[in-house]
């Protein structure tokens, strides 16, 4: 096994251990985070923290001492108390992390912050807005008067050969059914760790660097256009220390988000938490087509905050989400019961 590069345990996961204790959701930059064009990168790294942690081998004591140094988000709400730990782990042994889970639940974010408590720079790929996946991932012919037709390369080329620790996060990996986007991610995200560039004159292959990390996204269900109902054996094969699923916040968790970002009453609060976890059971049990996010009752609660009626907002915000007269019915029917 080749030597792996991460950070100094001690100095590195001790400087960030605050800064992750209770992150305060930001559910806007989550949005905007989620629609990301691959020009974007979000953090820059410092200087200080470049010294390297040898893992050669096994590690006995690394799994405690990254519990010692890190607490758990509070936002999120994982399958278990070790998941958090467990995703610092894979980061450290270069095993790509797969999260997935209902929209709006913070998968985004997420990499996010994972990418600012390792130190990485951070850059989002969002691969569920294309229909031209090689495009996007490798780049595009142009046509310039001096140069005549030539290979513009994506940023994407660029950011896997970065020389500083970067976390690249492939965001909504399973919304192409075309299988395009799969062959070309595959050699990238396997053992070759290699991009290949067949528009290239001569083709090029690129090799992705040793201090990138892969965290990748995937939406799985009949509401997600484009989305299969199960994640393709080749893609769980290039996640298999790392495929976690996250859902939606527990009620009480969710309602004191509602109150922090919006401050409106904790009743009104409750209320369009309870709204969500009754809509989310129905989509749970298939009786409706797509459920209530996060990002939608905070959403609805900032216009209660405006001033606008509890139950004008939440029909505001919810009922374009279901197409069908029967389901709007039933929305309609859980927000006039409240």
């Amino acid at each position: 096994m080749s030597s792996i590069k991460s950070f100094n345990l001690d100095d590195i996961l001790s400087e960030v251990k605050n800064k992750i204790a209770t992150p305060e959701v930001d559910m806007d930059l989550e949005t905007k985070a989620e629609v990301v064009e691959e020009t974007t990168e979000i953090t820059t790294k410092s200087e200080e923290s470049k010294d390297q942690f040898d893992l050669d081998g096994p590690n006995k004591d690394l799994f405690n001492a990254i519990k010692d140094k890190f607490n758990i988000p509070t936002n999120f709400m994982f399958k278990d108390k070790n998941t958090f730990y467990q995703m610092i782990r894979n980061i450290m042994r270069k095993e790509w992390i797969l999260v997935t889970g209902p929209t709006g639940c913070g998968k985004t974010h997420l990499g996010k912050i994972l990418a600012d408590a390792m130190d990485m720079n951070f850059f989002s790929i969002n691969l569920g807005d294309t229909s031209n996946p090689a495009s996007k991932l490798l780049g595009h012919i142009a046509y310039d008067p001096e140069k005549g037709t030539h290979f513009v390369r994506s940023k994407f080329v660029e950011m896997i050969q970065s020389k500083e620790p970067t976390l690249i996060m492939l965001d909504e990996i399973t919304r192409d059914r075309s299988q395009e986007l799969q062959n070309i991610l595959i050699p990238v995200l396997d053992e070759q760790k290699m991009l290949i560039l067949d528009e290239e004159r001569p083709p090029e292959t690129i090799k992705v660097s040793d201090n990138v990390f892969f965290f990748a996204t995937a939406n799985v269900g009949r509401q997600y256009i484009g989305a299969s109902n199960t994640i393709d054996r080749a893609w769980l094969d290039r996640f298999t220390g790392g495929y976690y699923q996250i859902d939606y916040l527990e009620r009480e968790n969710e309602t004191q988000l509602i109150q922090d970002r919006t401050q409106i009453d904790s009743e009104l609060a409750e209320k369009i938490t309870l709204f969500a976890q009754k809509v989310r059971a129905l989509a749970d049990a298939d009786e409706l087509s797509t459920s209530v996010s996060t990002r939608m009752t905070l959403s609805a609660a900032t216009a209660v905050g405006d001033g606008v009626d509890i139950l004008e907002a939440l029909i505001n915000v919810a009922t374009p989400y279901f197409d069908e007269e029967s389901e709007k019915a039933k929305v309609l029917q859980i927000i006039e019961a409240m």
